[in-house]
C-alpha cells in the first residue's frame, strides 16, 4: 500500500496517519489497525464501516462546497484510505501569527464552510483549528471526518459549534470572543439569521448542561474544573438530548444522578439490540473510565417482518416518519413493538449488564403530534396498546410511564440502587 517509505506522523486511538508517495503523488495514508482487545470478527466489521464511512462524508462535504482532501483509494479489507496530502499550515498555527483583520477573515471563512456543511446535513464531529489546513492556494481545507455523521438535527449542529468554541477557548483563548463572533457571522451568511439563532440557542443550552457534567471556566491560559454531582452518579453516553432528558427523569426517582457523556460510541451492525448495546457501552467506557450506560432501541413492525428493527435510527434518518407511513399504506395489520436495551459497564464489571424493556402498540395511519412537538424519532407514529394517542402526543411524564426505554431504565435503576446498598 503506497510506493516506498511511509512515515508515521500521527498515531491516534482510532487510526494512524502516514505520509507516503503513491504513484508519484504525495499522499496521506490513514490506517485503522486491528484492535486485539476486540473479537476479530467484530473488529473487522468496525474498521470496515469506519473506513467506508469517512470517504463518504468527505465526498458529501465536497458537494457542499467545502474543500476536503481528494480520496484516491479505499481499501475496506485492509481498513485503509489513501488521500491527497494537503500542502499548507494548520489554522491552529496561523491564528496567533496574523493581524486581527486577517484572523477575523479566516474565522469568517471557517464559519461559511461550517454553514455549508450543515446546510448539506454533514456534521464534522471534531471541529478544531487542528483539523483545518490553509493550502498554498489560500483555500481552507477541512480534514479528519472520522467522528462525523450525516444528519440535519439541530442538537448535533449545536454540538458542532460548541466544539468549535471550546477549541478556540483551549487553543486561542486570547482571541476566542472575536474569532467565534466572526465564525457565527460567516455561518449566518450561509444559513440565515433564523437558523443561526436556533443553532446558537441550542449551543447555549448545551453549555448550560453543567449540573452533572464538568463546568469549565477559562481564565487566561488556565482552566478550572468544578463538578456538582448529587446522589449516586452514572453517565449516559449519548448524543441525543431527548434520550438524555427521559433518562434523567426516570433515574432521578431512584436518587441516581446522570451526566450526559458526549462520546462517539461504536455502533455495530447486528440483528441483536443487546449485542449493539453491549459493544457500545464497552467502547464508551474505554473513552471515559466512568460508570456508564448506553441505550439502544428498535421498532419491530409485524407486517414488515420486524423491519426496521435495530436499524430504526438509520431508517428514521433516511426515510423518516413519512417514509415509514408510505411503507404502511394499505396495510391493515399495524401491530408493532418498541424494544429497548440499557447496558451498564464500569471498572467493577467483567462484562456489560443489560436490562430490557418493551411496549406493544401499533403504527398510526398518519403523523400525530402536539403543537409543542413532543417526542422524537418514530414517536409521532407509534400508539401504545390501549391508548388513543401516540407517544408524541403525550407529555414526557406520561410517556415515561409506558415506554420501552423507561421500563429498561427502571430495571437498571432498581438493580443499581441495590448494588450501591451492598456493604
Amino acid at each position: 500500500m503506497g510506493n516506498g517509505k511511509q512515515t508515521l506522523i500521527k498515531k491516534g486511538a482510532e487510526a494512524s496517519l502516514y505520509l507516503a508517495e503513491w504513484h508519484g503523488k504525495k499522499v496521506m495514508i490513514k490506517k485503522r489497525l486491528p484492535k486485539h482487545y476486540r473479537p476479530s470478527r467484530l473488529d473487522e466489521q468496525i474498521r470496515t464501516f469506519r473506513t467506508v464511512h469517512e470517504p463518504q462524508l468527505l465526498h458529501e462535504a465536497k458537494l457542499a462546497g467545502v474543500p476536503t482532501p481528494m480520496v484516491f483509494l479505499v481499501d475496506a479489507k485492509e481498513a485503509t484510505v489513501i488521500m491527497e496530502f494537503i500542502e499548507g499550515k494548520q489554522v491552529k498555527q496561523l491564528l496567533s501569527d496574523v493581524s486581527e483583520n486577517e484572523r477575523r477573515n479566516f474565522c469568517f471563512r471557517i464559519g461559511e464552510l461550517i454553514g455549508k456543511l450543515h446546510r448539506k446535513g454533514v456534521i464534522h464531529g471534531d471541529l478544531t483549528t487542528s483539523n483545518m489546513i490553509l493550502s498554498s492556494e489560500g483555500k481552507i481545507f477541512f480534514v479528519d471526518f472520522g467522528l462525523g455523521e450525516k444528519t440535519e438535527e439541530l442538537e448535533v449542529r449545536g454540538v458542532d459549534l460548541h466544539l468549535m468554541k471550546r477549541a478556540l477557548q483551549s487553543t486561542h483563548f486570547r482571541y476566542t470572543e472575536g474569532c467565534f463572533a466572526s465564525i457565527v457571522e460567516g455561518y449566518s451568511k450561509i444559513l440565515g439569521v433564523k437558523t443561526t439563532r436556533e443553532v446558537l440557542e441550542k449551543m447555549k443550552e448545551i453549555e448550560r448542561r453543567g449540573r452533572y457534567v464538568a463546568k469549565e471556566e477559562v481564565k487566561g491560559s488556565k482552566a478550572t474544573m468544578n463538578f456538582r454531582l448529587e446522589g449516586k452518579v452514572i453517565f449516559f453516553a449519548t448524543n441525543n438530548i431527548n434520550k438524555f432528558n427521559e433518562a434523567r427523569r426516570v433515574l432521578a426517582k431512584y436518587n441516581i444522578s446522570v451526566g450526559m457523556l458526549r462520546v462517539k460510541t461504536l455502533e455495530i451492525q447486528s440483528q441483536s439490540i443487546e449485542e449493539i448495546a453491549r459493544t457500545s457501552v464497552i467502547d464508551a467506557f474505554k473513552n471515559c473510565h466512568l460508570p456508564v450506560i448506553v441505550e439502544d432501541a428498535g421498532l419491530f413492525i409485524d407486517a414488515l417482518n420486524g423491519f426496521p428493527g435495530p436499524y430504526a435510527a438509520y431508517v428514521y434518518k433516511t426515510v423518516g416518519n413519512d417514509g415509514l407511513l408510505r411503507l404502511m399504506e394499505k396495510v391493515n395489520d399495524r401491530k408493532a413493538t418498541f424494544k429497548s436495551v440499557v447496558a451498564f459497564y464500569s471498572a467493577d464489571c467483567s462484562s456489560p449488564i443489560c436490562f430490557e424493556g418493551e411496549v406493544n402498540g401499533e403504527i398510526s395511519e398518519e403523523l400525530r403530534k402536539t403543537e409543542k412537538n413532543c417526542g422524537f424519532g418514530f414517536d409521532p407514529v407509534f400508539k401504545p396498546a390501549g391508548k388513543s394517542r401516540t407517544f408524541a402526543e403525550m407529555s414526557m411524564a406520561e410517556k415515561n410511564m409506558l415506554s420501552h426505554r423507561a421500563k429498561a431504565l427502571t430495571k437498571f435503576a432498581l438493580w443499581y440502587r441495590k448494588l450501591q446498598q451492598k456493604p
